[in-house]
């Protein structure tokens, strides 16, 4: 193993880590908007109206994608009938949360290149990256969001009509305003702990998560953040 990248980035790794803001939780300075979003379960009944609907797809519009293909597609329930059939798409313990949200979205990939008919390498990473806009715009407004993969995908497609040859299905979101706090929050909103940089972000080489860690244990010096 070539230990002198990953020495080296440990290093700078442990010196940011002891000079970032007391109490914020980050090794580095972000915008508060990263740290204040969360994906909470807890949503109240009021209705979103149309506008601020459209201004959460705006958001994603504006997504970057390769190519400027745009691959992602979106179809939503916001009526109480269309929600009631869309939550029979998601499995029954996600209902439990998801029930209570003003607005489902369905979120789709395209598998192919709308002009050359190509596999679409890039369809699924760019839909992610338009699935973040829109999760980031909804914590400007205020309101909870929360993206989950326990769909049946293959009655979604059938259900709302996407067809399987141009889109995968990828995720569900629940989106509403929030609910006041219940203290019955899960244990993974509790904890809602990150990844330390050092896990998943090296100069020049991968080294192997075996060896990072094996790094990590052996060069943290004392008294440094080792969460």
């Amino acid at each position: 193993m070539d230990t002198s990248i990953a020495s080296f980035f440990l290093g700078s790794q442990s010196e940011a880590s002891g000079q970032r803001r007391a109490g914020s939780g980050v090794d580095a300075p972000i915008d508060e908007s990263f740290l204040k979003r969360r994906s909470s379960r807890e949503y109240s009944a009021q209705a979103l109206p149309f506008e601020v609907v459209r201004t959460l797809f705006e958001a994603a519009r504006f997504a970057p994608s390769a190519g400027n293909v745009q691959p992602w597609l979106f179809v939503y329930a916001a009526d109480p009938l269309m929600r009631g059939r869309a939550l029979s798409l998601l499995d029954m313990e996600t209902r439990g949360w998801a029930g209570e949200a003003a607005l489902l979205i369905f979120v789709f990939a395209r598998r192919t290149h709308p002009e050359t008919g190509a596999p679409l390498r890039t369809g699924a990473f760019d839909t992610g990256a338009a699935w973040f806009s829109l999760a980031l715009q909804a914590q400007t407004l205020g309101l909870n969001c929360r993206a989950t993969g326990n769909v049946d995908h293959e009655r979604a497609h059938r259900m709302l009509g996407v067809p399987t040859s141009s889109y995968e299905s990828m995720i569900a979101v629940a989106i509403g305003y929030p609910a006041p706090p219940s203290g019955a929050q899960s244990a993974a909103e509790r904890r809602n702990t990150r990844k330390l940089q050092h896990l998943f972000v090296f100069n020049g080489r991968y080294v192997g998560e075996s060896d990072v860690q094996g790094l990590r244990s052996t060069q943290t010096p004392s008294g440094s953040d080792s969460r």
